[in-house]
């Protein structure tokens, strides 16, 4: 399902991202096969390995089932059913798992449930400290109950770890920061964060480079860079297949948010910054 592909897709980049893409432990046939390259040794290796195993190990449990069952509602839109798993995965307390309150959280936050999600998400924490795909949550969820300090220390935590396990988490973070230093005027540090985007989408997430330079030229704007801000607008024109789309692109994210009077005076400055 999706969301078997979303986990396959998310461990794949967090190895490539922090470099670790070798297994945390070999199979005994594979170093046999690797070391000898005798096929059938390995092969009995492998049926004997197999058999000291009992089916029942291979059985799904329920902490497994429901969190599957929800993150695949989760990802197909289906946000009731998907907080309905995992509300029966913490309502007992041998099910109540750091990673099922911080799936929890993304299901209230998917419902607007703001103060919810970061009550549960806290719990997730309270579990596993390490869990920043829930810190990335409470990150997320703070700042739309006006707390943006404590979002803040969240991301920065978040983006302090010199190996960050969870790429999506790191990236995601990252994203948001973006945008909430932006929202701050801090536009320095917006600007830093974006670059780092930029740089990840340009390896791993081509579709996002539009909206990453789009927002890395407006923060440019803001700082009165105008070469720089008409060089990110031109790459995210590149992106989207014509220069002149950029304006197209602008016009259609601020439309959508009903903010048509903001929408004229960035295409102004836009259109200076590339005569310039």
């Amino acid at each position: 399902g999706p969301h078997d592909g979303r986990n396959v897709s998310a461990r794949s980049l967090n190895a490539r991202f922090s470099g670790r893409i070798a297994p945390y432990l070999e199979n005994p046939a594979i170093i046999c096969y690797r070391e000898t390259k005798d096929v059938q040794q390995s092969l009995n290796i492998l049926k004997q390995s197999a058999s000291q195993h009992s089916t029942v190990d291979w059985q799904m449990h329920d902490v497994k089932r429901y969190l599957s069952r929800g993150r695949e509602a989760w990802y197909r839109g289906r946000f009731s059913e998907a907080v309905s798993c995992w509300e029966r995965l913490t309502a007992a307390q041998e099910t109540r798992t750091s990673e099922a309150c911080g799936w929890l959280g993304w299901g209230y936050m998917s419902q607007e449930l703001f103060k919810e999600s970061v009550d549960i998400f806290e719990e997730a924490l309270r579990l596993n400290a390490l869990n920043d795909w829930a810190r990335c949550g409470l990150a997320r969820a703070l700042p739309l109950l006006g707390r943006d300090e404590e979002a803040l220390e969240c991301f920065n935590l978040i983006l302090s770890r010199e190996s960050p396990e969870d790429f999506m988490a790191y990236r995601v973070s990252l994203e948001n920061r973006a945008e909430l230093l932006f929202k701050k005027n801090l536009f320095e540090g917006a600007r830093d964060d974006l670059e780092t985007l930029c740089t990840i989408f340009e390896q791993y997430e081509k579709g996002r480079c539009p909206w990453a330079y789009m927002r890395l030229g407006l923060c440019e704007l803001k700082m009165g860079n105008g070469s720089a801000a008409a060089d990110a607008f031109r790459r995210a024109g590149g992106y989207l297949g014509n220069p002149r789309l950029s304006a197209r692109y602008l016009e259609t994210r601020f439309f959508l948010r009903g903010a048509a009077s903001r929408l004229i005076n960035v295409l102004r400055r836009v259109k200076r910054a590339i005569k310039q």
